[in-house]
């Protein structure tokens, strides 16, 4: 979900100035290419509500970002924590990236642009998959669970058939009789709770 826009006093890093920031978007960061003597970096809510109210996914586009490969870095970094983050805007040419790293990643360029867009064909075919895969571990597990019900149950038979003829050497009423009796009741209960 797009964080609701907070305005604040912070310190701009690069320039000690206090100044008024504002949060402009909370998900995880999807991917970033260099392109164009720039950075784009995708960041999505990581949600798929189906009729978002706000706009689920932001691109940030730095042109000529400050230390290229320092920022590739921490983004890289950033990605393989695959955790939440804050994205906030200190100036029209600084933006912070708050994550689990030590300290926020600082993009700083000559000229930043931020747009918020809807899901494009790449978000619904990561649903599908995502979905396709949840499916597939779902059925794999209901497999193996079914199969194990299905060794209950026959464990449970050969015992009921074991027990009723030990149950049948005595008489009833006798204390063997009436033991063997309880148990094979007990394990015809189970069976009728695995079924």
């Amino acid at each position: 979900m797009v964080a609701e826009i907070i305005n604040h006093a912070a310190k701009n890093p690069s320039t000690g100035i206090i100044m008024a920031s504002r949060y402009i978007f909370e998900g995880f960061l999807e991917r970033f290419e260099t392109k164009n003597e720039g950075v784009e970096i995708r960041l999505s809510t990581g949600q798929f509500d189906p009729a978002p109210r706000e706009a689920p996914i932001l691109y940030i586009y730095a042109k000529h970002p400050e230390n290229i490969a320092a920022l590739a870095t921490e983004l890289n970094a950033i990605l393989l924590e695959d955790d939440y983050v804050y994205v906030e805007e200190i100036a029209e040419s600084e933006i912070l990236i708050h994550s689990n790293l030590e300290t926020p990643t600082i993009i700083t360029a000559r000229e930043i642009t931020t747009r918020l867009e809807n899901y494009e064909a790449c978000d619904f075919e990561f649903l599908a998959y995502k979905n396709y895969a949840l499916a597939m571990q779902y059925h794999e597990a209901q497999s193996k669970a079914n199969e194990k019900i299905h060794v209950a149950l026959q464990l449970s038979h050969n015992q009921m058939q074991r027990l009723a003829v030990k149950c049948n050497l005595h008489e009833t009423g006798s204390t063997p009789h009436t033991l063997y009796a309880q148990q094979l009741l007990f394990l015809q209960r189970i069976v009728e709770a695995l079924k």
